[in-house]
């Protein structure tokens, strides 16, 4: 699954796989990252507000240029 969309608000994802991948200039707010895989995906200029990552890989992530504000992290790499 590839996030088409630049604005995502109040959504749930689940087993999403994005790694290897990039993410560029996407908003997330209040939404639910469940058993995603983001294993070394290069994240750019991407904001998070009041997201949870729950049992997500973000192991070996770039992260350039992102916000995190009330981000929580459950049992995530």
């Amino acid at each position: 699954m590839l996030l088409e969309k630049n604005e995502y608000y109040d959504e749930i994802f689940e087993n999403v796989d994005i790694s290897q991948k990039s993410l560029s200039s996407k908003t997330f707010e209040n939404c639910k990252f469940i058993k995603s895989d983001f294993s070394e995906t290069d994240f750019q200029k991407c904001k998070f507000c009041d997201c949870v990552f729950d049992s997500c890989n973000l192991s070996m992530s770039k992260i350039k240029n992102c916000s995190f504000n009330g981000v929580e992290f459950v049992e995530s790499k």
